[in-house]
């Protein structure tokens, strides 16, 4: 996204998250000719020191990030390549099947996949964001936003050592417990935000299938016990790139789950038994999805971005991918502004645009987790059968092959870019005046 030299409107942007959607947000507002602050509880040191946390980057993902500067040399430099998938039975960890990634693959996929340290990551958005006067302010834990009622009003943010930030506009990238997203929420005139109806359609699964979302549980595993367990180290391949930065994460059912996610100490890596599964802290799978009318508030003050309104499953293949789009996008549309009347407008095509895919991605996230997590019976020897014949490549049905691969294709090979100069295109000679 070119710098924007015609910008006759300057806002103030406040963004709440420090994270890589939070980041990427203020580099392409920055890049936009707006000023961003990055309000952070955590500090500096935080991110430059977490351990596995390796980003898994879906192919749309690697061309947006082609976008900013420097990306393109640092996902050949740092980034292992996606080779595919492999595909294990939970009880046996026998191999069922493996989705690899051929040249005609990633012909249609339009690029390659990269699993990367996020570290590498932040740093480098961090130092973009810096280049470009992005301020920082570490340690600021929100506990409040009071949005301004007219778009001429100032918004203020709050943390809880009664700091202050006045700006004009507030970028929620807080994740999936999003502080903000409760305020959107809670809108007395957003009558129809609500719990989402999930209905998949050709794969016969009903919301009735999710209706207990809530009540599954993740628990992560660091590859340094893995590789002291004769069954887990079975799982670990060479391409991890480095036991420090990846780790297998488990999900399963739990009624008695606890409702926030539980700290966890990297530098502790303790084994635990199934007994003590039950009864230690543990964070949710998901949050069941939310299905919000509005991305924005009723005052156009406050935008939410990244896990704080898609509702991903924790540690999946898109999150990083949705949140560096949101950002883009959003920096797409305020690169346009030529009046503070022109805000609504925008905010309505960033709705548009990210709705769309929200549902996509969410439709196609939950029909993986219903087939990946059969029960024994008809329907899991049918699905293994379908991908045994993935370990035979050159005996693939065509049609299976096809079946198991559209999905994926369809999501990754999404272009953000394409889809807001789309919107712009068909929308923005309404919103020029």
């Amino acid at each position: 996204m070119a710098e924007n030299e015609n910008l006759n409107c300057t806002l103030t942007f406040a963004i709440v998250g420090g994270s890589i959607g939070g980041l990427s947000t203020a580099y392409f507002l920055a890049q936009a000719g707006h000023k961003t602050i990055v309000l952070e509880k955590q500090n500096k040191q935080y991110f430059l020191t977490q351990k596995f946390t390796g980003l898994r980057i879906p192919p749309n993902l690697t061309l947006l990030l082609h976008e900013i500067p420097g990306m393109a040399d640092l996902l050949t430099g740092r980034g292992t390549p996606s080779t595919g998938f492999t595909l294990h039975q939970g009880e046996t960890f026998e191999l069922i099947g493996q989705l690899i990634y051929s040249e005609k693959i990633i012909s249609d996929l339009g690029n390659v996949g990269y699993r990367i340290p996020y570290t590498d990551i932040w740093r480098h958005l961090y130092d973009l964001c810096t280049s470009h006067s992005v301020e920082f302010l570490f340690d600021f834990e929100v506990n409040a936003v009071v949005c301004g009622k007219t778009l001429t009003d100032q918004t203020k943010v709050l943390s809880s050592l009664k700091q202050e930030v006045v700006c004009d506009m507030v970028v929620a990238a807080d994740g999936h417990n999003s502080f903000a997203r409760e305020i959107i929420m809670n809108q007395p005139n957003d009558i129809d935000t609500e719990r989402d109806e999930i209905d998949i359609e050709n794969d016969n699964i009903g919301s009735s299938q999710f209706s207990e979302l809530d009540s599954w549980d993740r628990l992560s595993i660091a590859p340094q016990l893995m590789q002291e367990d004769p069954a887990l180290s079975s799982l670990l391949e060479s391409s991890w790139e480095g036991t420090d930065q990846y780790g297998l994460n488990i999900y399963y059912s739990d009624k008695n789950h606890i409702s926030y996610d539980a700290g966890w100490d990297p530098e502790k890596l303790d084994s635990i038994s199934v007994k003590e599964i039950s009864s230690i802290e543990r964070e949710p799978r998901s949050q069941n999805p939310v299905n919000l009318s509005s991305y924005t508030d009723v005052t156009n003050h406050l935008v939410l971005i990244g896990d704080a309104v898609h509702a991903a499953l924790v540690n999946g293949l898109y999150n990083t991918a949705l949140a560096v789009e949101d950002a883009f996008v959003l920096g797409f549309l305020f690169s346009k502004l030529k009046s503070v009347a022109q805000i609504p407008n925008l905010l309505t095509g960033y709705n548009d645009i990210r709705k769309a895919r929200t549902r996509m991605i969410r439709e196609v996230q939950l029909g993986i987790f219903h087939t990946l997590s059969l029960p024994p019976g008809p329907q899991q020897d049918a699905r293994n059968q379908a991908f045994g014949q993935t370990l035979h490549q050159d005996d693939v049905n065509d049609e299976i092959l096809a079946q198991l691969w559209n999905h994926h294709i369809s999501t990754c090979s999404y272009n953000a870019k394409d889809a807001v100069e789309e919107w712009w295109h068909n929308w923005g000679t309404f919103y020029r005046e």
